[in-house]
């Protein structure tokens, strides 16, 4: 048992060894956001909000971790990575202590991050009462992390369903008694549980998943994006499904539209909450103070320009690599720019209605031409010459940032003397851009 013990540490003090490089990158990443955070909560004196409301940004947390865990995740907690697969089948190791150390290696990093988080905290001066302390959080998090490995091996969905409701109306009931006796009895009890249960334990599934994980970081961490490649389409499922686009016919630079939101669509369910709660945050830097504005103005700006640039930038390299698509240039232009124009729209038209300016409609208008020609001349150059950073892009974003502070807080008529100057300027930029698509894709 010692010798597989040090063969698993010693396994593992490889891995680090050989990436530690780029681990470091991360790490100084990770320190680097951390510092951020600081900026910004002395900067917007987030932490009186966070003081008075602790009870229920705490609850909020839990419900979402709880979410996150037992619905949006299909992941267990624990994986067992390809080389200690040998414990199972050629050793006289019991697996329940391989379980034990997976699961107590769990407890660790999760209480390092806690850790991290605390002091982060206690350096911005956040008063800790109210019995919001480490160990409650720690045991609270741990007896959750054990429930839903058992949730992960259940094979029946209705089981599973049912299990998932109580754990959700016992855990909020038990938060109100807050005692931390109780969270490390529950705590102890469950991680019984799930050494109890490894007969029980679904290895086709468990087996599927820790390959996944196993290789997906080793293979990041080498930069082998061939193999993040390959290991992402083993995994997708292949499914038939309904598409309702297929029951209509579109033509001519609808058909790009259709591609484009289809496309958009499809990167996933995370990945659009993410995208509307990073735009809900920046809406809200809008309303601070002017220097706050100016951050998240451009922030939003690259929020766009980030977020349509990959689908628009992949069709035209493979138009420029010889793909031929049956369609003038500026039907394939404006396919292309429909879909961000639309979801700008909506945004920006949002922005608006949360700052109320006077004036409001003209200013709405005035706000949705200019933002909207600033990210599609953004997206587009920085897509037909592949580069992230442009000449357009600059000019874009400064305009974007003229027009949008000047929609809030400058008078009308000095707005309208601003949307023809700013106007003019994207007709040229435009113009340009438009002829470098046509010179360069269009044969």
């Amino acid at each position: 048992m010692k010798m597989v013990i040090l063969f698993t540490i010693k396994n593992k003090y490889r891995f680090l060894v050989k990436h530690y490089k780029k681990i470091t990158k991360y790490v100084i990443g990770f320190v680097f956001i951390l510092f951020l955070m600081n900026f910004f909560i002395q900067e917007l004196d987030l932490l009186k909000i966070f003081e008075k409301n602790k009870n229920q940004i705490f609850l909020t947390g839990i419900v979402c971790y709880m979410l996150y865990k037992f619905i949006l995740s299909k992941s267990p907690n624990l994986v067992i990575s390809p080389p200690s697969t040998y414990y199972l089948v050629l050793s006289e190791f019991k697996l329940e202590y391989l379980i034990l150390i997976k699961i107590i290696n769990n407890y660790l990093m999760q209480g390092i991050f806690l850790l991290i988080l605390f002091l982060e905290l206690k350096l911005i001066g956040f008063k800790n009462e109210m019995g919001l302390n480490y160990f409650n959080i720690f045991f609270i998090l741990m007896y959750l992390n054990n429930l839903q490995w058992i949730s992960y091996n259940m094979y029946s969905k209705l089981k599973k369903f049912f299990y998932t409701l109580v754990i959700f109306f016992t855990t909020l009931f038990l938060i109100k008694i807050n005692s931390l006796i109780l969270w490390i009895i529950l705590s102890i009890t469950s991680l019984i549980i799930c050494i109890k249960i490894v007969q029980n334990i679904n290895w086709e599934k468990l087996l599927k998943h820790s390959e996944y994980a196993y290789y997906s970081l080793k293979y990041f961490l080498s930069s082998d994006f061939a193999g993040l490649y390959r290991i992402s389409l083993e995994s997708k499922k292949i499914k038939q499904q309904f598409n309702l686009f297929n029951t209509f016919n579109f033509l001519g630079w609808k058909t790009i539209f259709i591609k484009e939101m289809t496309l958009n669509i499809r990167k996933g369910f995370l990945v659009w909450i993410f995208f509307v709660l990073e735009t809900i945050f920046l809406i809200w830097l809008l309303t601070k103070t002017k220097f706050i504005f100016m951050l998240g103005g451009i922030s939003l700006y690259f929020t766009f320009v980030n977020f349509f640039s990959h689908t628009i930038g992949i069709s035209l390299q493979k138009e420029k690599k010889g793909l031929l698509i049956p369609l003038s240039t500026i039907d394939s232009f404006k396919g292309y720019i429909i879909f961000p124009i639309i979801v700008t729209s909506i945004i920006m038209s949002i922005t608006t209605l949360v700052i109320k300016p006077n004036f409001y409609i003209i200013r709405l208008l005035i706000l949705l031409l200019i933002s909207n020609l600033a990210v599609i001349t953004a997206i587009m150059d920085r897509c037909i010459k592949n580069k992230f950073i442009t000449k357009f892009t600059i000019f874009s974003m400064i305009i974007f940032l003229s027009i949008l502070y000047s929609s809030i807080y400058i008078s009308i008529l000095c707005l309208i003397l601003i949307f023809m100057i700013s106007l003019v300027i994207f007709i040229i930029l435009i113009k340009e851009t438009y002829k470098y698509y046509e010179e360069r894709f269009k044969y």
